[in-house]
């Protein structure tokens, strides 16, 4: 019959977000509160932070990953 759905396969999608950091621990646990509907998955990349980022990050996101990144963000 015309008009009728076509069954085809439902798409699932994954969304990503990588956050490049340095001493964000004020504002990390802010953004990251509001991805939660339609982020997936978290990737901390901490330019050599000297505060709690990575702590507050995870703090809010536990399946949050951070990735040490050795050159200091300017």
């Amino acid at each position: 019959m015309s008009g009728d759905p076509i069954d085809a396969p439902t798409l699932t999608f994954t969304v990503s977000v990588v956050i490049p950091t340095k001493n964000e621990a004020r504002n990390i646990e802010w953004l990251l509160a509001r991805t939660e509907p339609i982020v997936d998955e978290v990737v901390i990349v901490d330019g050599l932070s000297d505060d709690d980022t990575v702590e507050s990050a995870v703090g809010v996101r536990p399946s949050a990953r951070s990735v040490p990144h050795q050159v200091s963000a300017r």
